[in-house]
């Protein structure tokens, strides 16, 4: 596929400066300019099509990751339920599966229609001289950088916060337990220490 499309380009080109140089030694700007824009909206065109088809594999791998994290969580908090992170495993859940959750969807719904108004801003800024919105475009760019940081810093940081307070509570709640286990039943408080 990626043959076909850098062959057509190839071609196009080649047609193209074939009539730009015959137009130039006529002396014929107008036409000139007609097979610019042509060979520009052609080009255009033709990447587009790969674009939003990459857009597509995108959008369904953001999906399928969600899907594969969500059916690794149970498994996870049941291996961490029977090693005896019982309130890593009550908190983990909710909170990761509502932040992946949010993740995907924000890129998914936010991010990438944001990310093809910048790329539409950038071809129309690029037709002529006299449309001047490559500046929006790479403006709209550096904030969708900004925001993608922002979310994924946010996201460590709930991760390792809640990482943080479980641990100490699962520790807290396994020293409780063998202390209990200790004065309460002596034979197998012994064993535990």
């Amino acid at each position: 596929m990626q043959f076909q499309t850098c062959g057509a380009i190839v071609v196009i080109v080649i047609i193209s400066s074939i009539l730009k140089s015959i137009t130039e030694n006529l002396e014929n700007t107008k036409v000139s300019n007609i097979v610019h824009y042509v060979t520009y909206i052609l080009i255009v065109t033709i990447v587009m099509k790969n674009f939003s088809s990459i857009i597509l594999m995108c959008k369904s791998s953001i999906e399928n990751l969600v899907g594969f994290s969500n059916s690794l969580v149970p498994l996870l908090i049941t291996l961490m339920i029977t090693t005896g992170n019982i309130a890593s495993a009550s908190l983990l859940q909710p909170i990761i599966l509502f932040i992946i959750t949010f993740i995907a969807n924000f890129i998914n719904n936010i991010i990438i229609p944001i990310t093809l108004i910048s790329i539409s801003l950038g071809v129309i800024s690029n037709v002529s001289d006299r449309i001047q919105i490559d500046k929006l475009s790479k403006f709209i760019n550096s904030t969708v950088v900004w925001i993608l940081g922002i979310v994924l810093t946010i996201f460590v940081g709930v991760s390792s916060l809640e990482g943080s307070i479980t641990n100490s509570v699962d520790g807290l709640t396994v020293k409780t337990t063998k202390a209990a286990v200790t004065n309460f039943i002596p034979f197998v408080g012994k064993i535990l220490r």
